[in-house]
């Protein structure tokens, strides 16, 4: 997984293992809502985060990259190996 931010509130993640529709739609997310973009917006622990799937990245809006280490990362279990 690589992370980059691309200015101060939007973060880059270049992860195979995260499928917004999958993770958002499963009825195990709660507070996730899908916009009209198609992107989804979510609260968790107090935390507004909008997620993008674009081509072979995902978009992460408001959130830092350090944010997204300290939070995300384990919110999203992103360290494990699911395949």
């Amino acid at each position: 997984m690589q992370i980059h931010s691309t200015d101060i509130n939007k973060t880059l993640m270049m992860a195979t293992d995260l499928n917004p529709a999958k993770s958002f739609e499963c009825g195990q997310c709660f507070r996730w809502h899908r916009q009209e973009d198609g992107s989804y917006t979510g609260l968790v622990s107090g935390e507004v985060l909008n997620v993008r799937s674009e081509d072979n990245a995902i978009l992460l809006q408001g959130t830092s990259e350090t944010e997204f280490n300290k939070f995300w990362s384990r919110y999203f279990d992103l360290h494990r190996d699911y395949n």
